[in-house]
């Protein structure tokens, strides 16, 4: 696993650099915008100028994202470790777990900056980030944790349909994208379907009491992460289908694309 990293590290490090240097850039220019201006601009502007950062935030995951799949694609196709004995699933091991660690670090960062940009000159906090500081150090923990787990989820559902469409007949690149556009879109509507109908069953299926991070309906409650109707069972369905899909990427990698 040590090489894979390595190689994952080496062949995408300045793209990431230049990624992050991007973000602490636009970050450190938010965060002195917002403080210069805290005394002058109202609230809805302060809230609009958080809102913009979120979503700077979620664009930056986004083209990490688009870093990870031409890097996994590209390590498919390198005949230096293509005939390596290394099985398909540690391609994918490594993958996964190292983009899911640089997303992770993203966001650890990302909320960093959200905490000194909701807190005003006064010492009070913005009221659209109360959960930022109403909840303790674990809740971010376990929303951050479950962010990984959404990345990773989404990761891995990339990589089997780059898979499945390598092994379809197709030489026009556009049609790939638009079959590759249909299979997300279809695994996509399943899972959420699953984890719906899954939402529903809990409450028949296991009982489990109100506790620090399980509110009254049964839902899991943290600060930063859009938890309601979401599930302890949501969350072992969404680990299934990521060591599922793990498993049957990696077969065919092993068998179909002779790896």
């Amino acid at each position: 696993m040590n090489p894979l990293f390595r190689y994952l590290f080496n062949c995408n490090r300045k793209k990431i650099a230049i990624l992050y240097f991007g973000f602490m850039t636009i970050s450190l220019l938010f965060l002195l915008n917002m403080k210069g201006l805290s005394k002058l601009t109202n609230q809805l502007t302060k809230d609009i100028t958080l809102g913009i950062y979120v979503l700077i935030i979620g664009i930056t995951a986004f083209l990490l994202l688009l870093i990870a799949l031409p890097s996994f694609n590209k390590m498919l196709k390198n005949t230096m470790i293509r005939y390596t004995a290394i099985s398909g699933k540690k391609y994918i091991y490594a993958n996964l777990f190292f983009f899911t660690l640089m997303f992770i670090l993203l966001l650890v960062i990302g909320l960093i900056f959200l905490y000194y940009f909701s807190k005003s000159t006064y010492g009070g906090y913005q009221q659209e980030f109360h959960k930022l500081y109403a909840y303790g150090i674990l809740h971010h923990i376990l929303s951050v944790f479950l962010w990984g787990i959404d990345f990773m989820s989404i990761l891995i559902s990339c990589y089997f349909i780059m898979v499945i469409t390598k092994l379809i007949p197709i030489k026009s690149s556009m049609s790939k994208m638009i079959l590759s556009i249909i299979f997300f879109s279809l695994f996509l509507t399943i899972q959420t379907l699953v984890l719906d109908v899954l939402s529903k069953l809990e409450k028949y299926v296991i009982t489990i009491k109100s506790t620090g991070f399980i509110d009254t309906n049964g839902f899991i409650e943290t600060s930063l992460y859009p938890s309601e109707g979401f599930t302890i069972l949501d969350v072992c369905f969404t680990c299934l289908f990521i060591i599922v899909l793990i498993a049957i990427t990696g077969r065919i990698i092993d068998k179909k694309l002779e790896i």
